[in-house]
């Protein structure tokens, strides 16, 4: 599996070159990889530290990997997946995370994963 990130506007970009795309925005995203809408508000209005967010983060993915385990399974199982939302390349996102995460799982599963970058 090869995984990229990238910015949801930028969505047209993964159709053009045949790369499945999954959606992680908190509100329209895959429940099986979207945070929650207390931490990204939290993040962006509250002053929530990025440490604090990838904490609880990686909690709810702790928590998703299990209540959407075929959704992972599936994904991993892709030759090439971009994971997306709505923060611009280069600043802190959920996102990166959970490419890492992805690849951890995909590894765990006996697979390949190779992280491809941010898809611009």
């Amino acid at each position: 599996m090869e995984i990229y990130t990238i910015q949801m506007g930028k969505w047209r970009r993964a159709k053009e070159l045949g790369i499945e795309f999954v959606d992680t925005t908190w509100r329209n995203g895959n429940p099986a990889f979207s945070p929650i809408k207390e931490i990204v508000h939290g993040i962006k209005y509250s002053g929530l530290s990025q440490e604090e967010y990838t904490r609880r983060y990686n909690e709810i993915l702790d928590q998703k990997q299990i209540d959407h385990r075929e959704e992972w399974d599936r994904v991993v199982r892709l030759e090439r997946v971009v994971v997306a939302c709505m923060c611009r390349a280069g600043v802190f996102c959920h996102r990166h995370n959970l490419k890492d995460r992805l690849i951890a799982h995909a590894v765990s599963q006996g697979l390949t994963a190779m992280d491809a970058g941010e898809l611009i």
